[in-house]
């Protein structure tokens, strides 16, 4: 498993993960020009360059829903994967009621999902309690 993972590194060349988002960490992000942030992490499907850049978008926007996901967006590349991890991270930071409630009403199923992810948490909750 150990050769397949090099070899995948060795076909995309340039910083290693640890060091992009180590890069990430250390810089002053929100100031970064977006476009030379799109192009030194990458935007594409390859976890190396979407995951990174999720994460630089993140800490440029969060606790600003509809930035960082026009900022993901704008960009190009792997659009719904960098946006989806984008918006879970910030959605995670602000909470539902910071999310733009026209967004929220076009989903069809977000009532569906509020209704499982409430009943999960009930689950979990129910369970933790009864190991005290």
């Amino acid at each position: 498993i150990e050769l397949g993972a090099k070899r995948r590194f060795e076909k995309h060349p340039g910083p290693s993960f640890a060091g992009k988002i180590m890069d990430l960490i250390s810089s002053d992000i929100r100031l970064a020009n977006l476009d030379v942030l799109a192009r030194e992490t990458g935007t594409g499907c390859f976890c190396l360059e979407s995951v990174p850049f999720a994460i630089a978008i993140f800490l440029r926007n969060s606790d600003v829903f509809e930035a960082g996901l026009w900022e993901a967006i704008t960009c190009g590349g792997d659009t719904d994967t960098n946006a989806s991890m984008v918006g879970a991270m910030i959605g995670a930071n602000v909470g539902i009621e910071n999310i733009p409630p026209a967004w929220i009403k076009q989903v069809p199923a977000c009532q569906e999902a509020m209704d499982l992810a409430t009943q999960l948490y009930k689950k979990v909750t129910e369970g933790e309690e009864a190991k005290k």
